[in-house]
């Protein structure tokens, strides 16, 4: 049986790809010292804001921070959260030629209002409806391309409406064609789209 270390020496030198619903992550840190005169809620006065990878977004970086190289596929909106997720993204390391940006679609932005370690607040945006035929297309030809240089697929299911039972299928077969492992991480609702 190999040791954690081990495995983490096999993971080095990895390439993988990761297809899925990727997330901007805003932190919004403050503190709070009084109670709104209009509603019984706390008053955060907000000191330092924080961007971070999240969604499928997070589990590339995670695994390029345990010494995977990793090309992620996904969308963003053409917008301004899209594009700092896309300078962010690259920042960090992680391939993102495959993150196409989308006129139609808005980023999908978890803002988390934070008083010193306590949590207040979580405000979502975005759309979790279905990626249109031509945007399932896209990804399909981009994720095609890297499937020589990519040793595994990783499907992260956040269920904002990119892994659709078509994409998944695809792109699963993809991957198994050329004989390499796909690793799927589905929502409950959506585990039959990926069996």
């Amino acid at each position: 049986m190999p040791t954690p270390h081990q495995l983490l020496e096999r993971f080095a030198g990895i390439k993988l790809a990761v297809l899925g619903d990727v997330i901007c992550d805003r932190f919004i840190y403050g503190d709070v010292q009084r109670i709104s005169p209009e509603a019984p809620v706390p008053v955060m006065r907000a000191q330092q804001e924080e961007l971070k990878a999240g969604g499928a977004a997070n589990v590339a970086h995670n695994a390029l921070t345990l010494g995977a190289s990793v090309h992620l596929f996904g969308i963003v909106g053409e917008d301004s959260w899209g594009e700092s997720l896309r300078k962010l993204l690259a920042g960090l390391g992680l391939h993102t030629e495959g993150v196409l940006p989308v006129a139609q679609r808005r980023t999908t932005l978890k803002t988390r209002l934070m008083a010193g370690s306590q949590h207040l607040l979580r405000v979502d945006e975005g759309v979790t409806e279905s990626i249109s035929a031509e945007m399932e297309n896209a990804l399909l030809a981009s994720l095609r391309a890297a499937v020589p240089s990519c040793d595994a697929l990783v499907l992260s299911d956040y269920d904002k409406g990119v892994l659709t039972p078509r994409l998944a299928v695809q792109a699963t077969k993809l991957f198994r064609d050329a004989e390499k492992p796909v690793i799927c991480d589905p929502k409950p609702a959506n585990i039959p789209r990926f069996v």
